[in-house]
Parts: C-alpha cells; structure tokens; sequence
C-alpha cells in the first residue's frame, strides 16, 4: 500500500468520509478541492473499499488525467 494513503487515512476527516460511505448505497458530492486532492482521496476511498467508483468529469481529458492521478498513486 502506498505510504501517502497511509498517511492520508491518519486524517480524522478522511475517517469521518470513509464511515460516511459504510452501507449498500451512497453518493457523494465534493466541491472546491485540489485535482491532486481528489485523486488521493479517491485512491484512499478504492483502497479501503475495494469497490467501483464512479467520478464525473466535465470532459474526457479531464477524466483520462484524474486515473491517470489515480493509477500513479496506487501504483
């Protein structure tokens, strides 16, 4: 596992957000946040969920360049 999710999930809101998506169906709406931001925070999620996610972009650049984020930070 990536050191930076380790650190990240030491993050008190990042254990509030991770308790808030405990459950069969849920959604989430993140606005004013960094590109690097949410692309840690969407590793983080997928790490410690193992599930699909599904991120909405206004275009497919920008979509291509958030898993591109995304993949680097799994590695």
């Amino acid at each position: 596992m990536n050191s930076i999710i380790n650190l990240y999930k030491k993050n008190q809101s990042i254990k509030d957000l991770i308790l808030a998506t405990e459950g069969l169906k849920y959604s989430l709406f993140c606005n004013g946040m960094t590109i690097n931001h949410n692309a840690i925070t969407l590793a983080t999620l997928y790490e410690e969920k193992d599930e699909f996610i599904i991120y909405v972009c206004e275009n497919a650049y920008q979509a291509n360049k958030m898993y591109d984020s995304v993949c680097n930070i799994l590695g």
